[in-house]
């Protein structure tokens, strides 16, 4: 099961690789108002504030960390994936059914929050989809960039899946 969460943040890894920093901190306005930076800061967000939550047994992802090194750096980017990705490595079937509770804001219109019970299973596979779903508005601003992205990035796995039945045969 951590093999699948590791290859997502190998993908994000991969597609750094292939970036100078123009494309990864161009802003393609009116259609997107954050650069592939800045969906990748918000990816990041979301694990990290996963794995700052483990000790206490709490998460909130309203915590972020807007307008920092992560989302102008290809370095700090690819170094904060890197350091996630050795957290998911050292994760233990223990701690993957751990409790957590988590707080996350709901409404649009107003602040409201949720207090909800989970694990930790549950919630890396959320942090795994919510990133898949950046992937593909990443996906985008590399084709208008007049670019790629490597292969099976910005899908969902049962896509892929699906995909992948297609071609067979």
């Amino acid at each position: 099961m951590l093999k699948s969460h590791l290859e997502v943040i190998d993908q994000a890894i991969s597609l750094l690789n292939e970036l100078d920093h123009n494309s990864f901190t161009q802003v393609l306005s009116p259609y997107f108002s954050g650069s592939i930076g800045q969906h990748l800061r918000h990816v990041i967000d979301h694990y990290e504030n996963l794995f700052e939550g483990l000790a206490e047994g709490f998460v909130n992802y309203n915590q972020r960390k807007r307008f920092c090194s992560v989302e102008t750096s290809l370095e700090a980017c690819s170094q904060a994936l890197y350091n996630i990705r050795s957290k998911i490595n050292a994760l233990t079937s223990t701690q993957l059914s751990e409790a957590l509770s988590i707080l996350t804001e709901i409404s649009i219109s107003e602040q409201d929050d949720a207090l909800v019970a989970s694990n930790v299973e549950r919630e890396l596979v959320f942090a795994s989809s919510h990133a898949i779903h950046h992937y593909a508005l990443i996906k985008i601003i590399r084709q208008m960039q007049h670019a790629t992205v490597p292969a099976g990035f910005g899908y969902a796995p049962a896509t892929l899946t699906y995909l992948r039945t297609q071609n067979v045969g």
